[in-house]
């Protein structure tokens, strides 16, 4: 190190065995990081030139090495086909390797520090998350190795220099999300769709609810506030009224116009878990911890039966779809039918050897599906309080369980990270586990049946194939836990839930098929490679993608993969949040 003022030599650096590739300062200035050939790289104090850490060590070379702009990290490229993020305080590593698919040569941090870029042997260079990692779009492919990259001072766009003699400069502007975020200031406990689905309730921890503009995110008038925080929300069958459960053990109806409460609250002696109205909008029902669950009049919140009772905590109470009957789970190791009109009891006790999570009715009312922490879900006929087929067994506690639209099939989540298709007149399994990176929270049949919903503990959602099990989403991440997670009435959007305080609306429209001829070409040009017949790798002409932008232009305005293209062909600065 030298001094820039007298050039005298300040120290020397030793202890590396190995060709020194790359030196750099921190921002500070008060620390050097040093890449070298034996594997590894070293951070030093630039006052005194000691080493501040142990190595940081990779599998190969290590080629290059810079600061973090805030100074607090340090990236690593090497050989071993990896970047790496280091904490340069301790040296530690910073989450999981940055993979090529050949030698990593160069990084960079963009200005504000939010994304990394690397280049490689591979001929590509790829963009990722910072702070977690995550790939930030398709790989940037030239004809051989890309020796470096360097973002422009604003972050928009990146400048690649490759072995082939060309440099090239691409826009990395980042497109917008296809959701929106409808936020409380704690956690959000239930999101749910009106029957147009035009309007999403919400409800949260930071005791309000709120309805929601369901296209633009936009609140509708004033929350609804609380004296305790809000655990769930459903709309009237014709939309026009909420009911809102809280854990002060009251629950509100609400104009879903004004905001304003119009009937209630009415009390429990314990938390409120669930709310649900009858199908003619008439009552609602409510389930609590005080162990039992009571029918109200909506209109002016009077007790309509006497309560009905269970030994523990109930957790769901549901009206059947004629409004006649109402199923409740209780933590008493049972679910029970009552009449809704008269809180008597009309059925046996439907028995598990555990807490019963979830209940309710198929779509004719002839049957109840339970869920229970039992591991087990069990369909039950309602006339006889018997089991229908055999019960439907997980690994672990089964926390959901839905019927199909036609009555034919149950979906089931549970905390062995799966969801299951059952049939249900045999109980058998209709398609391979729906596998998934946490427990699942949520399950639901898409109006039509086609489709699947799953939300996991994760706070990731995501679509399957309700025939073939296969998914038909990427995950759809958000925040956290996963609280809720419903289709709104077009089957069309989904809503989700988190814990983190927000609530978002997902397009997930079913997609038609045959798909276009010029779609594989597009995903090929976009991707920039194609399998070739014999099985190789090749590289897509940039004149491709323009040519599939030229025949995107001529496609109807009708057509639904046209307006997906146009869409993403579009100024991402000035199009809308979503082509649908």
């Amino acid at each position: 190190l030298w001094r820039v003022d007298s050039g005298k030599t300040l120290f020397r650096l030793d202890g590396q065995r190995g060709p020194i590739n790359a030196l750099s300062f921190s921002p500070d200035g008060r620390t050097l990081v040093s890449a070298s050939g034996d594997h590894t790289a070293w951070l030093w104090n630039a006052t005194n030139g000691q080493a501040v850490c142990a190595p940081l060590r990779h599998d190969d070379e290590v080629l290059h090495a810079v600061f973090s702009p805030d100074g607090r990290a340090v990236l690593t490229t090497s050989k071993d086909d990896t970047a790496r993020l280091w904490n340069v305080t301790n040296g530690f590593p910073m989450g999981q390797p940055l993979r090529h698919e050949g030698g990593v040569l160069h990084g960079e941090f963009s200005p504000d520090g939010q994304m990394i870029v690397t280049t490689s042997f591979d001929n590509s260079a790829r963009l990722w998350e910072a702070r977690t990692g995550r790939p930030l779009g398709q790989p940037l492919r030239e004809h051989e190795a890309i020796l470096q990259a360097g973002f422009s001072p604003d972050g928009r766009r990146l400048v690649t220099a490759s072995f082939d003699w060309t440099v090239q400069i691409w826009n990395i502007v980042q497109r917008p999300s296809v959701t929106f975020e409808m936020r409380h200031t704690n956690g959000v406990t239930s999101a749910a769709f009106n029957a147009p689905g035009d309007s999403v309730l919400t409800t949260s921890f930071d005791q309000t609810a709120r309805l929601w503009n369901a296209r633009t995110g936009e609140p509708l008038g004033e929350p609804m506030r609380h004296e305790a925080a809000v655990q769930f929300g459903n709309f009237s069958p014709d939309g026009q009224r909420v009911v809102t459960a809280s854990r002060n053990g009251t629950a509100s109806v609400w104009d879903a116009h004004t905001g304003r409460e119009v009937a209630g609250p009415v009390r429990h002696a314990k938390v409120i878990w669930f709310a649900q109205f009858s199908p003619d909008g008439h009552s609602f029902a409510t389930a609590s911890a005080d162990g039992t669950a009571r029918i109200w009049n909506s209109r002016t919140g009077e007790p309509m039966t006497p309560p009905l009772m269970h030994t523990g905590e109930v957790l769901t109470a549901s009206f059947s779809p004629d409004g006649r009957l109402i199923v409740t789970a209780s933590e008493d190791y049972s679910a029970r039918v009552w009449n809704a009109r008269t809180g008597e009891p009309v059925s046996e006790r439907l028995p598990h050897l555990d807490h019963v999570k979830w209940a309710e009715f198929s779509p004719d009312g002839t049957r109840v599906v339970t869920a229970s922490t039992d591991n087990h879900a069990c369909i039950w006929d309602v006339r006889t309080s018997q089991p229908v087929a055999p019960r439907l067994q997980h690994a672990r506690i089964v926390h959901r369980a839905a019927f199909s639209p036609d009555g034919r099939r149950v979906v089931t989540g549970s905390l062995d990270f799966t969801a299951r298709v059952w049939d249900a007149q045999t109980g058998q399994a209709l398609t391979p586990p729906l596998r998934h990176e946490s427990p699942v929270s949520r399950v639901a049949f898409s109006p039509d049946g086609q489709r699947i919903l799953t939300a996991c503990w994760s706070g990731a959602a995501r679509v399957w194939d309700a025939d073939t099990g296969r998914p038909m989403t990427e995950w759809l991440k958000g925040d956290g836990f996963l609280s809720d997670a419903r289709f709104d009435p077009t089957g069309t959007r989904l809503a989700t839930a988190s814990h983190q305080g927000r609530a978002r609306v997902w397009d997930v429209p079913p997609a038609p098929t045959p798909v276009p001829d010029w779609l594989p070409r597009l995903a090929e040009a976009v991707a920039g490679i194609r399998l070739s017949p014999r099985g190789n790798v090749d590289l897509v002409p940039r004149e491709e993608l323009e040519a599939c932008a030229r025949q995107v232009k001529q496609t109807p305005a009708d057509d639904f993969y046209g307006n997906i293209a146009r869409w993403f062909f579009a100024n991402p600065s000035q199009r809308p949040a979503s082509p649908f």
